[in-house]
């Protein structure tokens, strides 16, 4: 039987901004930078893949009634369970945490990866030389940059310490500038990216949840102790000391930045990487149709970003519905951006449409490839039903 491995990331940000005099002009201040920030990866290995995902869903569902609402999800990831529960933190918390209690006899490890480059010791890290200029950037600068890779330098990071030969490595999807962990991992293995993944795909959704949970866990023990400020495998490894399964820490540090640090200026290229099929979301922008626009409305310019329709499309039920049918699919889900994702369709895929516009570029695309084209409302109805 194939093992599964997959992978999600977060933050985990402990940083502390003080003003302090400025050295050059001791009549102004300058803001110094204090605690411990570092991008933290989480994985969860199975070898009972098939029971994992019926386990997830189950409990999910139980802990759904219990907890007072209905998704019409089978899974969630913890930034949607937090919606739902109205950003309780409190019933988040209790609810991510029965979750993995729930599941965690068919987990055979946690895996969990972490940075440690102190801006201290180490205040630039050298990026680029191949095709594109060598240039330094601080470090601060640069473990943020590597937060939205983390979950495929998890990836890395594991087949680095074990045999893939078989597993099933998953990943949430990431954006990041080419480097040398990609390059290792994908000589390996070929991974399986999925945009949305912790809403499209049952194991990444656990990989997310026990992300928050590590954060959840650390910073409560590190109100009484400053050693769970920081990551440490030993922290981690408490952490998680009472529940069934084992946890896997490996940190990333200066020996190996040639590794994970980006040495081309150009984007690694996912696209042969994404499960398929990929359910695309396409959705009229309402700001921009100006004959929908009253006189007295902001410019579209100055609607703030979290206002905007397109950003709110991750709410409507249209879309938790076409996030359904992806997973339903066994495949994944995002958002098409005409200007963007033209040379992304295949045969086999799946467009959602809301919208005229929308249904116009859905039917060009159709004449294109052999794909499925699906009203919003109407794949809505068809899950509900």
């Amino acid at each position: 039987m194939v093992r599964i491995a997959a992978f999600d990331a977060k933050e985990f940000n402990r940083i502390r901004y003080r003003e302090i005099p400025d050295p050059e002009n001791p009549e102004k201040t300058i803001k110094k930078i204090s605690g411990f920030y570092s991008p933290l990866g989480s994985g969860i290995v199975s070898k009972y893949p098939e029971v994992l995902e019926e386990m997830i869903k189950e409990s999910f569902k139980e802990l759904e009634s219990s907890f007072g609402f209905s998704s019409g999800a089978p899974f969630l990831g913890s930034h949607e369970i937090k919606t739902y529960l109205n950003k309780d933190m409190s019933k988040t918390i209790a609810f991510a945490d029965q979750l993995v209690k729930k599941v965690q006899d068919y987990l055979e490890h946690a895996f969990f990866t972490y940075m440690v480059l102190p801006p201290s010791e180490i205040p630039f890290i050298t990026v680029g030389g191949e095709k594109s200029p060598k240039k330094e950037i601080e470090t601060y600068r640069f473990l943020r940059s590597c937060a939205p890779a983390f979950s495929a330098l998890s990836a890395w990071a594991f087949a680095s310490k074990h045999d893939l030969s078989d597993t099933k490595i998953m990943i949430d999807s990431f954006r990041y500038k080419k480097m040398t962990a990609w390059d290792q991992l994908i000589r390996k293995t070929k991974p399986e990216i999925y945009p949305h993944g912790d809403e499209c795909n049952p194991f990444i959704a656990l990989a997310d949840i026990l992300a928050f949970l590590t954060d959840v866990k650390l910073y409560r023990l590190g109100k009484n102790d400053v050693r769970y400020r920081r990551l440490t495998p030993d922290g981690i490894k408490e952490a998680w000391d009472d529940y069934s399964f084992p946890t896997d820490v490996w940190f990333l540090d200066k020996r190996g930045i040639g590794l994970f640090a980006w040495h081309r200026d150009e984007l690694i290229d996912v696209k042969p990487y994404i499960k398929r099929p990929i359910v695309f979301f396409l959705a009229d922008r309402i700001e921009n149709l100006d004959v929908l626009r009253l006189p007295e409305a902001p410019a579209k310019e100055n609607i703030p970003p979290e206002r905007r329709f397109n950003r709110q499309l991750r709410n409507f039920p249209a879309f938790r519905a076409a996030t359904k049918y992806a997973y339903q699919l066994g495949g994944s889900i995002q958002f098409y951006d005409p200007y963007q994702d033209a040379d992304m369709v295949r045969d086999g895929d799946v467009i959602v449409f809301m919208g005229d516009n929308s249904k116009k570029i859905a039917k060009t695309l159709s004449d294109a490839y052999d794909i499925v084209i699906i009203r919003a409302k109407d794949l809505r109805k068809k899950l509900e039903g």
